[in-house]
């Protein structure tokens, strides 16, 4: 009974900071409670926003690369339709020459044969040259003989 006794004493004299200790502990409770629960909502938060955030950065160089892509494809467009034109130009020049070629061609077979013709036409005249002098020696020397036998005659 002196235990019960000195035990209610103890707790009418300090049973008041007691329950006003216990009352603060359960307060810090309630206010860690409340810390840890919102530095947890804050962590998710920031996790969220960091997951967001690489989200942004992750969509920004699939952008860029997709852009790069665009323009790597539109470099390769613009070098692919400067190559035709080039070829399109190189087959007109192609073009051109061969027609030149096939003139120059034709030319050089008419030429070949004005040349046969005038080496033709050039034997021909020499023959009838060959021919009309020997007409007129020949007519010479009828004159001659004539001439001879009437001088022969008087």
């Amino acid at each position: 009974e002196g235990i019960r006794r000195e035990k209610e004493a103890l707790e009418d004299e300090y049973g008041a900071e007691i329950e006003a200790l216990k009352l603060q502990r359960t307060e810090m409770e309630v206010e860690y409670n409340a810390t840890v629960a919102d530095l947890e909502a804050r962590l998710v938060s920031s996790e969220e926003e960091m997951q967001h955030l690489r989200d942004v950065e992750r969509r920004q160089q699939q952008q860029q690369k997709t852009l790069e892509n665009e323009e790597k494809t539109n470099h390769r467009l613009e070098e692919e339709d400067k190559l035709q034109k080039k070829i399109r130009v190189q087959e007109e020049q192609i073009q051109g020459l061969q027609t030149q070629l096939a003139e120059l061609l034709d030319a050089h077979s008419e030429l070949e044969q004005l040349q046969n013709d005038a080496e033709v036409t050039m034997v021909e005249y020499e023959k009838l040259m060959k021919e009309e002098q020997e007409t007129y020696e020949s007519s010479i020397e009828v004159e001659r003989e004539e001439k001879e036998n009437y001088k022969a005659k008087w």
